[in-house]
């Protein structure tokens, strides 16, 4: 798979689940490691997560940075 079917993928995945939204900061690494999972299983070694990383900050879908996933996960755990 190439970089553009890659990407009408991705777009159809997080408009699926996200309603195009950005994949929230507390999902976002769940999200892409079961993505890249499930390609592998498929025999598609293309979708690494560092590719499926950088592509969704392209389409901004993953606008996050560490600081703010770590405050998402200590949100979600002290609420």
């Amino acid at each position: 798979m190439n970089r553009i079917e890659m990407a009408g993928r991705l777009r159809s995945l997080v408009s699926t689940l996200y309603n195009g939204s950005p994949v929230p900061a507390i999902e976002g690494g769940l999200f892409f490691r079961e993505v890249c999972e499930e390609r592998r299983r498929a025999g598609d070694l293309f979708w690494t997560e560092r590719r499926l990383h950088d592509l969704a900050r392209e389409l901004g879908y993953w606008p996050w940075t560490i600081g703010q996933i770590a405050a998402a996960f200590g949100n979600a755990t002290l609420g």
